[in-house]
Order: C-alpha cells, then structure tokens, then sequence
C-alpha cells in the first residue's frame, strides 16, 4: 500500500529520473526497443519452422494454380450464365 502511494506522490521528473535509473529506456525509445524485440521474436518464430522440400512446394503450387483453375471457371460460367440471364431481361 505504501509503495504505491509513493508512485502516485512522484512528479513527471521524478518519475522519468527512477525509470532512467531502474535500467528502463526514456519513453521516446519505447518504440523503437518494442519493435526490435518484435523483430527478434519473428526470428525466433522462423526458426521453429519446418519448411518444405523442393517436391512438397511443387505439390502445393500445382494445388494452387488447379485450385485457381477451378474457381476461374466456375465464377466465368456464373458470369455467362448472369449475363445472359440480364441481356433476356433488358433485351
């Protein structure tokens, strides 16, 4: 209880002064040190990864470019089917 009636007694000075002391960066620097930390953690992330083999991503590309395939057709055939539909209707 006491420790934190001492907080809320500080001044922005004296406040700025204890951070500085404590080791802790002045708060022009914050955001600077959270993103080199953001960038630390994404290395640490891609190292946990498990990339795939030259044969596993010519699998998945194939499945993309059929996949897009498929879709392309279907959403042109949507297309030629509306739009006859609304040329009959409009004449």
């Amino acid at each position: 209880m006491k420790n934190s009636a001492k907080r809320q007694k500080r001044t922005p000075k004296q406040a700025k002064k204890a951070t500085q002391k404590s080791g802790g960066s002045p708060k022009i620097f914050r955001p600077f040190i959270r993103f080199g930390s953001y960038i630390a953690a994404s290395f640490r992330e891609l190292r946990l990864m498990r990339f795939p083999n030259r044969k596993a991503a010519w699998k998945m590309t194939f499945a993309v470019i059929i996949y897009a395939l498929i879709f392309f057709i279907f959403i042109s055939l949507l297309d030629a089917f509306w739009s006859a539909v609304f040329q009959r209707i409009l004449g």
